[in-house]
């Protein structure tokens, strides 16, 4: 999940990108943490969440849950923010949960 999340940072504005990284690295983020970090999410163009969904289109990670590889196929679907901010929200969830 961690490489997930390193993959879509890559293709994120700079600060953004950092906020996500470092909430990586972090397992004992809650949810008021999570929502801080996925909050600028909102502010991408779709011209920015299509170069993170084209990142994302041949990733495969066997160990992550069925939920986020559903999320995974939503977001090819849809280029939305809110699709993203689902995306990484669960993932950084996915994280502080194990």
């Amino acid at each position: 999940m961690k490489t997930l999340l390193q993959v879509v940072a890559g293709h994120l504005p700079p600060t953004i990108a950092a906020r996500v990284r470092v909430a990586a690295a972090n397992p004992l983020l809650d949810g008021v943490q999570i929502e801080e970090v996925v909050a600028p999410l909102a502010q991408l163009s779709e011209v920015q969440v299509t170069a993170v969904r084209a990142a994302l289109a041949d990733f495969e990670e066997p160990s992550l849950p069925p939920v986020l590889r559903d999320e995974l196929v939503v977001l090819q679907r849809d280029p939305s923010p809110e699709a993203l901010i689902a995306v990484v929200r669960d993932l950084l969830s996915a994280i502080a949960a194990v």
